[in-house]
């Protein structure tokens, strides 16, 4: 059967109900089609955060090291969990979109506290070449040798491992209260905030080269002052504010679709300047690449800045 939304255009009843998720969105539910709950939320989740995961995989860490491949990962598992609570709203895959974010800001905590630490050693093989050092200090035709860690701080990756396994803990026990995971996502982000702002007060020259600073630029841009207002919009003033136009496919768009791109791509360039901040740790020459003029991708490189538009 049929029924109305809050305002007033005729809805399926969904495969999903009765929802279990702790919030709803804006956008009304079962309004293309009666297995999906938010259709235009969901593909602008896998579009919009997931495909710039994707990019960085791809395209991106042009150190080589686990850490930004990580960072990229979570981004990706972002979106395909935002997808699955805005097409479900089950409680189960709301839990695989919050959580995901507070882990990306735990990354990029670590990232930027670990800056500075040396670089992976190196050993040098019987034919002269260098290859990376095992954990073990052994490899094929390597010297063996055990090398200490390249970890500026050996127990911070175990430290943040446990902070994220309580923080865990505390999520599925409260995640019926909406605000217990903004509480905990608002204090990542601002604890990550701070130790930035605090880079560029005492004058770091990493924040000095322009292309960090570009891309820095992006990110706020994006996430502050067109993605977060835009949720909020989303949140306070639903009844009030539509992206719809008078096409059927467009049907049902909200400002959430703005959040999710302006977040997805704010995120990708946090991991990107955390790139650029990595490179001149290890006094690597690299250049910035821009796709279709403002996506940024950092590579090794003793040119100057590239664009590709």
């Amino acid at each position: 059967k049929n029924i109305m939304d809050r305002q007033g255009v005729t809805i399926m009843t969904g495969y999903w109900e009765p929802h279990t998720s702790s919030i709803d969105f804006c956008e009304s539910n079962y309004l293309h089609t009666h297995y999906v709950a938010e259709i235009h939320n969901m593909w602008s989740s896998i579009v919009g955060i997931s495909l710039f995961g994707v990019l960085g995989l791809m395209c991106g860490n042009p150190s080589k090291e686990l850490r930004f491949s990580i960072a990229y990962f979570i981004l990706v598992l972002i979106g395909v969990g935002s997808a699955c609570l805005h097409a479900t709203l089950h409680w189960v895959y709301q839990s695989s979109d919050e959580l995901p974010m507070v882990y990306l800001i735990t990354t990029y905590i670590y990232i930027f506290l670990e800056l500075e630490s040396p670089p992976k050693p190196k050993r040098i093989n019987n034919r002269g070449h260098d290859e990376d050092d095992d954990d073990d200090g052994s490899g094929s035709g390597g010297v063996h040798k055990k090398l200490s860690t390249s970890s500026r701080y050996p127990n911070l990756s175990l430290h943040l491992s446990l902070l994220m396994v309580v923080n865990t803990i505390i999520y599925y026990k409260f995640q019926n209260l909406y605000w217990v995971f903004l509480l905990t996502f608002g204090l990542g982000l601002t604890s990550y905030v701070t130790m930035v702002g605090r880079m560029f007060y005492k004058g770091s020259t990493m924040t000095k080269n322009h292309i960090s600073k570009k891309v820095i630029a992006l990110s706020v841009v994006s996430y502050f002052f067109v993605g977060s207002p835009s949720w909020i919009i989303d949140m306070l003033h639903c009844d009030s504010s539509s992206l719809s136009s008078s096409s059927h496919y467009d049907h049902g768009l909200t400002w959430h679709i703005i959040w999710h791109f302006a977040a997805g791509f704010g995120a990708y360039c946090t991991i990107v300047y955390l790139e650029s901040f990595r490179m001149q740790s290890l006094a690597k020459d690299f250049s910035a690449r821009y796709i279709l003029g403002f996506i940024p991708i950092i590579v090794p490189s003793t040119a100057g800045e590239i664009k590709i538009d």
